[in-house]
């Protein structure tokens, strides 16, 4: 199936690890341009030298919880007007509702929602005027079940999934789509956080926590990062433009909910 995103530009958030690499990966392999978002400029420049069409992508160093990150970021995507935005973001800390700080707080909302409401009204613009645009973002599938331990992310990830719902109808009829993937287990550095952290709390190796974890999982495996790269090509893509205001779960049917 040809995707049609030969020459578009993406724009990835937290892209040189993980889920957001795995997107970069996906869509440099269709034919894309792509700027990645991290961090660690070293690690950006091994993921960029890991694709096969490295000559095509360019590395942002920044800090999206940051607001000094948050304006060089929309300042670069009013430079660059990307058709395909990316919003992604590392996780913040685990923990309960009243174990935080209020600066922690604030971070978590700096972190997942403003950055991305800022990202957004960046990127609008130049889509607008093109009359195409796709707008993604990775949540979590704690947005459809909250779960235990991580409060911060529950609350601003929803948050997060209600503002591009929101958007999602303001943009429908100028060809720009808006959608959200809720990614279940999967096997990155932010799971092995979490896991590290549950086998800390139980007196466990963080191997029995990943073992009981799998064993708990529908299929009996943790999902594969390609498999949620291949649906944020699909919702990019030329073919995905009757796809808008989703949430669409990949978590290999550990929600319970009916819908999805």
């Amino acid at each position: 199936m040809n995707l049609g995103l030969e020459g578009r530009h993406a724009w990835l958030g937290a892209a040189s690890d993980g889920l957001g690499y795995a997107c970069a990966h996906a869509l440099v392999e269709e034919g894309c341009h792509a700027t990645l978002v991290a961090r660690r400029l070293d690690q950006l420049d091994r993921a960029r030298n890991q694709l096969a069409a490295a000559e095509r992508v360019r590395t942002l160093s920044l800090d999206l919880g940051t607001m000094e990150g948050q304006v060089a970021a929309c300042a670069d995507i009013e430079r660059t007007e990307p058709d395909i935005l990316l919003l992604n973001t590392g996780g913040p800390p685990p923990g309960g509702t009243t174990e935080h700080s209020e600066e922690a707080w604030e971070h978590a909302q700096q972190l997942i929602l403003a950055s991305a409401r800022k990202l957004t009204a960046a990127a609008l613009p130049a889509m607008r005027r093109r009359r195409w645009g796709r707008i993604i973002a990775i949540a979590s599938f704690t947005v459809i079940e909250p779960a235990e331990r991580l409060a911060l992310s529950n609350v601003f990830r929803t948050a997060l999934v209600a503002y591009l719902k929101t958007l999602s109808r303001e943009v429908a009829a100028e060809g720009i789509t808006v959608n959200c993937v809720l990614p279940g287990n999967f096997l990155t550095s932010r799971l092995r956080q979490l896991i590290a952290d549950r086998a800390k709390r139980e007196g466990k190796s963080d191997n029995e926590i990943e073992d009981a974890m799998r064993a708990a999982l529908p299929q009996r495996r943790f999902q594969d990062t390609a498999d949620l790269a291949a649906l944020v090509a699909l919702l990019s893509s030329e073919r995905g433009a009757s796809i808008t205001g989703t949430a669409i779960p990949v978590d290999g049917g550990m929600s319970r909910f009916l819908l999805g």
